[in-house]
């Protein structure tokens, strides 16, 4: 297939490319750091992090949004999410993703102390049904006639650098058209681990006791 007939297929699934400027978010921090964004997107359609919240302190943090902005990728509303220190909480529902290609009642993702999970609340793509709690990192292969293989990845989780953990519950890859694909991540949180206890310093061992050296003694008269 050409180029031109590849584009308007994929085209006829993404409509036309709607672009917004995102700023990259920074999720390193010392001090036990959380972080969540509900939906973002990368490609043909271009969406910022929405909402997306971040905290370091033990009060949280929360943002949400009523409805996306009006795009030909994806439709979602009640948009929420929620962060303090080494805590966070994404949720999103009524997701609707290339004309039903992928939709979901709800899909969240939380994550606490360096340790994650997803929910997938009546999701299907391309008409089957997905698993409510799936594994981390499962992944599914999607043709879609005329353009090629979309994948899936669920409950996708990465380790950071200072060993906490992102878990996103959607990533969704679709294929592209001259080199530009399109990603879409829903419900995705990041948190750092506890911190080491720290060891117990090696009690001094007692100096030994002095040992007698017998000697003979002079004698005289």
């Amino acid at each position: 297939m050409s180029s031109a007939a590849r584009s308007a297929v994929i085209t006829g699934v993404l409509a036309a490319p709607l672009i917004v400027a995102a700023a990259p978010i920074s999720y390193a921090d010392p001090g036990g750091h959380g972080s969540a964004y509900g939906l973002t997107a990368d490609g043909l359609v271009n969406l910022p992090a929405t909402p997306s919240v971040s905290s370091s302190g033990n009060g949280p943090t929360r943002q949400s949004v009523t409805r996306l902005p009006d795009n030909p990728l994806v439709d979602a509303s009640a948009l929420e999410t929620s962060a303090r220190g080494r805590h966070g909480h994404a949720r999103v529902s009524d997701l609707e993703v290339a004309k039903a290609l992928l939709r979901a009642e709800t899909v969240s993702a939380r994550c606490h102390a360096g340790k994650g999970s997803s929910y997938l609340g009546n999701a299907r793509i391309a008409g089957r049904p997905l698993a409510v709690s799936p594994p981390p990192n499962s992944t599914l292969r999607v043709p879609i006639k005329g353009v090629g293989d979309a994948s899936l990845i669920l409950n996708r989780q990465e380790r950071t650098a200072n060993g906490g953990v992102t878990v996103t519950a959607m990533q969704l890859n679709l294929p592209g058209v001259h080199g530009k694909g399109q990603q879409l991540n829903v419900a995705s949180v990041t948190c750092e681990p506890k911190p080491a206890k720290p060891q117990p310093k090696p009690a001094k061992p007692e100096a030994p006791k002095p040992t007698p050296v017998p000697r003979d003694l002079p004698v005289t008269g």
